[in-house]
């Protein structure tokens, strides 16, 4: 006689449970919308600098943070290097002067002094970049729709697979 019997409805160690595929598309749908939306809206932050100046660099400060790595597939070890600038500028709009910080990478000119082009709104001026990303917006909502269309590709194969097996 024994005190304990096995439930019937049990999951057996070599089977494999499958997601709902209705949740797994709204998930990927969701995340993929979420791409398109960050483009788009990374799109029309570069429309809106829509003019350009010159200004000057009023200060720049750049760090660079150094990190020992360790690749456990190798073995091996080595350094790791992150280098951010930030940037201050002035810049002329109708008589008015505005002021501006900019923060990017190694390759940001931070010569105080230095003339530089400045990107601004010319309904809002005080509103400016040192940079005009113009195709990143494009690529990210680029890459949503190539996620989204690859879900809506694999529900339509899954479809039709489905009614020629029935």
């Amino acid at each position: 006689m024994t005190f304990y019997e096995k439930p019937t409805n049990s999951i057996q160690s070599n089977e494999v449970i499958v997601a709902n595929p209705f949740i797994s598309v709204l998930i990927v749908s969701v995340f993929a919308f979420l791409i398109i939306y960050l483009g788009y809206r990374d799109f029309k932050k570069n429309q809106l600098l829509n003019k350009e100046v010159k200004g000057k660099i009023t200060t720049g400060n750049c760090k660079t943070d150094i990190n020992r790595v360790y690749n456990s597939r190798t073995q091996s070890r080595g350094v790791s290097s992150k280098t951010s600038c930030i940037v201050s500028y002035k810049y002329t709009v109708d008589n008015q002067e505005y002021d501006g910080v900019y923060t990017g990478d190694m390759f940001t000119e931070t010569q105080v002094g230095k003339e530089v082009t400045i990107y601004y709104n010319d309904k809002e001026p005080t509103y400016s970049s040192m940079k005009k990303n113009r195709f990143t917006g494009l690529f990210i909502m680029f890459f949503g729709l190539l996620i989204f269309g690859l879900i809506i590709y694999s529900q339509m194969n899954q479809q039709s697979s489905s009614k020629t097996n029935n």
